[in-house]
């Protein structure tokens, strides 16, 4: 079992009419993952596993961009607002565990909660999921 918490920041950008809009949202990410270790000689171990995570939004804005100016303005959460708080989907994860404590880790999370809302919907948009893909260097204190 693999676990974990962290801050990660999503968003996007979208181009449209000349106005460019990059909706920037501040997640409490916590994954939970089944893992496989497989041992290599004067290595390490290498590790890949699955399973979910489960994020709250803390914070986002979005920015507006035209050819003569820029603007931000704080997005609002709940069912009736701008997007929703909470996220959840999948999660993948693939590493190595070097034999001095280093760690190469890569993830990736696909998102099934639509955190789309209505007044979203209203004015065209489909659905939005999250999507995000990290790559990290650390070391393990044993």
């Amino acid at each position: 079992m693999q676990s974990g918490l962290g801050i990660s920041n999503k968003g996007a950008e979208i181009v449209e009419d000349g106005i460019t809009t990059t909706p920037k949202i501040t997640y409490l990410d916590v994954p939970l993952n089944i893992a496989k270790k497989f041992n290599f000689p004067g290595l390490g171990m290498y590790y890949f596993g699955a399973g979910g995570y489960a994020a709250r939004a803390l914070s986002g804005k979005y920015k507006f961009e035209t050819p003569n100016s820029v603007s931000s303005e704080k997005l609002e959460f709940g069912n009736g607002a701008d997007v929703k708080r909470e996220d959840y989907g999948l999660n993948f994860t693939t590493g190595l565990e070097l034999n001095n404590h280093l760690l190469f880790d890569i993830r990736y999370e696909l998102g099934l909660q639509d955190i789309s809302t209505q007044p979203q919907r209203d004015t065209g948009t489909s659905y939005i999921r999250n999507r995000l893909l990290t790559i990290s260097l650390g070391y393990i204190f044993k």
